[in-house]
């Protein structure tokens, strides 16, 4: 018996198979490294190319993230969505740039990126990669935190193109994203193109 696919039918089941495989790749983390793991990174995660882009999985969804609160406090946050970061990347905090993976991560046409700050100043960028608007990427972000959390500093949305510019681009990922998005639109009114 042979069966004929519609592409439609098609690009779902690719979809559904590839969005199975960055689950299993995230459920390869450790969810409960030791302190010490955690310092020298060198405890199992997951590692997966969505786009062109490889990506390390620290987190999956429906694993807890341990944080201290301003008193010293450990508490958790489980975590909505895969959380990790892109390998060979370099965001302000010294560490690679972090991301939270959503649902349609096989289909991508925009990339939102938060300004994530910490009592009041620009303190990192979060990638929010897979979501289908600026509204779903916004909600999947607070969602990953505490509801008492104040470190949304905006959001913008922007092509994978333009995004992949900013990601590898040296030291573009120290500054808030706004900022660099900004400087990209003057260049584009000076010069007239996107370098």
């Amino acid at each position: 018996m042979k069966v004929i696919l519609s592409s439609n039918q098609l690009n779902e089941l690719v979809s559904t198979y590839a969005y199975d495989e960055v689950d299993l790749k995230a459920r390869e983390a450790n969810t409960n490294p030791t302190d010490g793991q955690k310092e020298a990174g060198n405890y199992k995660k997951g590692h997966v190319r969505i786009a062109g882009m490889s990506i390390t999985i620290e987190n999956p969804a429906g694993s807890s993230r341990k944080w201290k609160d301003k008193n010293g406090e450990v508490k958790s946050t489980q975590i909505k969505n895969h959380y990790g970061y892109f390998t060979t990347t370099k965001g302000k905090d010294g560490d690679e740039v972090d991301v939270f993976i959503g649902p349609n991560k096989d289909n991508i046409e925009r990339v939102y990126v938060v300004d994530q700050k910490i009592h009041g100043k620009f303190d990192e960028s979060k990638v929010m990669l897979g979501f289908d608007n600026i509204k779903q990427a916004k909600q999947a972000y607070l969602d990953n935190y505490d509801p008492d959390w104040k470190g949304f500093g905006g959001i913008i949305g922007v092509s994978l193109n333009v995004f992949k510019k900013w990601l590898y681009r040296g030291r573009k990922q120290r500054k808030p994203f706004k900022k660099y998005i900004l400087a990209q639109k003057n260049k584009i009114l000076k010069e007239g193109s996107l370098s």
